[in-house]
């Protein structure tokens, strides 16, 4: 299990770093790394090269209605 988490956390952050990818596609990377891995929202952030207060911001899609997530 350490191995696969060892090769899926930068496979999951260069999935973030795409420019393809929509905010919400991105908030949901965001909250794997955050629960898989149990990264806070500042260790994110820095294995991203963004502030704790941008992954905040991000994460807050998810908070979205569903109807509205499905959508985006």
């Amino acid at each position: 299990m350490v191995e696969e988490q060892s090769r899926l956390a930068p496979q999951i952050i260069e999935n973030i770093h795409r420019k393809a990818v929509d905010p919400v596609e991105e908030a949901r990377a965001l909250r794997r790394l955050i629960d898989e891995f149990n990264l806070s929202q500042g260790e994110v952030g820095k294995r991203i090269g963004r502030s704790k207060s941008a992954v905040n911001q991000s994460l807050r899609a998810l908070t979205l209605p569903a109807d509205i997530l499905t959508e985006a």
